[in-house]
């Protein structure tokens, strides 16, 4: 499992050149990565990368090639780099790299709850604590960085607290938080790329994470496929087709629960993303799906079954509530997932 470790030693400097150069973007405890945007997409082979050790960082390329090794400190504007195959550390230019990303761990329960993550317009992300809010800036603190920051809001898309807080969850955390299901199913058919979303190349490679739902749920999930023509499958239990779930019926995404169907929206090969707020009130069977405006889209009634509340069967009750999502296309990223309670 990818752990979280400081990396105090980095002098200033170097982590001042490095946010000017990345348009002040970093990654803290769960993720982290300075990146322009890459070249070429990740190569396949990326699927069975082994999870970073804990102090270790991934350096990327432009041209796609990976390293794994330790930052050190280095002159100002520059990343020192210490790695197996090499005899002594060498130095590099940030502009020689798509990213890198560092090696992160969980925090224990209590500190969870005051972490932020914020997400740039360029689409990379900052996880840490949210330190204060001004008309221009925000201040942010987090383990990778030596001391805090300061963030123009003018950079900023939004601000989202992550983990577990008062029946919320937010982030896709690491693809070890993550089960797959199905024969010759594996989580290392996914990968987590530098901008810390889990991807995969493999047709039918699925992923599912046990949530504990609130009684009245909104799951809001952002997917990417890049070839277009989405094929995929999304619930909310280990089974998805014992619940409500969204499911592609030729060039219709169709929000079905059992022998119930109501269509969602068509899709072709200019469709590369589904974002879609899914809405579930589990004591009336009530469910509701809406575009990120909050624009309905679809509903259905339908009953579904209570997980079974004997511990022993919480690894293979299919009724276990979480999220679930199967792609069927060449390749599919998932960018975010949020859980909250339906008000």
């Amino acid at each position: 499992m990818i752990r979280r470790f400081s990396i105090r030693f980095l002098l200033r400097p170097i982590l001042a050149g490095l946010v000017a150069w990345s348009g002040v973007s970093a990654s803290g405890p769960a993720q982290a990565q300075f990146q322009r945007r890459p070249a070429t997409p990740p190569p396949a082979a990326a699927a069975v990368r082994p999870a970073l050790e804990p102090g270790q960082a991934l350096l990327r390329w432009r041209n796609g090639d990976e390293l794994t090794g330790r930052l050190l400190e280095g002159p100002e504007g520059l990343l020192r780099f210490s790695a197996a195959p090499f005899a002594a550390p060498f130095e590099l230019r940030p502009g020689q790299l798509a990213g890198f990303r560092l090696a992160t761990t969980p925090s224990p329960a209590a500190d969870r709850v005051s972490d932020f993550e914020v997400t740039f317009k360029s689409g990379d992300r900052l996880r840490g604590r949210l330190l204060s809010i001004s008309e221009t800036h925000l201040g942010f603190a987090c383990d990778h960085l030596a001391a805090p920051i300061g963030i123009p809001r003018e950079a900023v898309v939004r601000v989202a607290r992550v983990g577990k807080d008062g029946g919320a969850f937010s982030g896709l955390g690491e693809i070890e938080d993550w089960t797959s299901y199905g024969r010759d199913r594996k989580p290392t058919d996914w990968y987590t790329d530098l901008r810390g979303e889990l991807a995969t190349h493999q047709w039918s490679g699925n992923l599912y994470r046990e949530i504990a739902l609130p009684e009245r749920v909104e799951v809001q999930f952002h997917a990417r496929f890049p070839a277009g023509n989405p094929n995929v499958q999304v619930g909310l239990l280990r089974e998805p087709s014992n619940g409500p779930m969204l499911e592609t019926w030729d060039h219709h995404l169709v929000l079905t629960h059992r022998t119930r169907f109501a269509p969602v929206m068509r899709m072709d090969a200019e469709t590369r993303e589904i974002h879609l707020r899914l809405f579930w009130d589990q004591r009336s069977g009530r469910i509701e799906v809406c575009d990120p405006a909050g624009t309905p889209l679809a509903r259905l009634e339908g009953e579904t079954a209570p997980e079974n509340p004997d511990p022993k069967r919480r690894l293979s009750d299919p009724l276990r509530r979480g999220f679930s999502i199967l792609s069927r296309t060449p390749e599919m990223k998932l960018l975010a997932l949020e859980v909250r309670p339906w008000d």
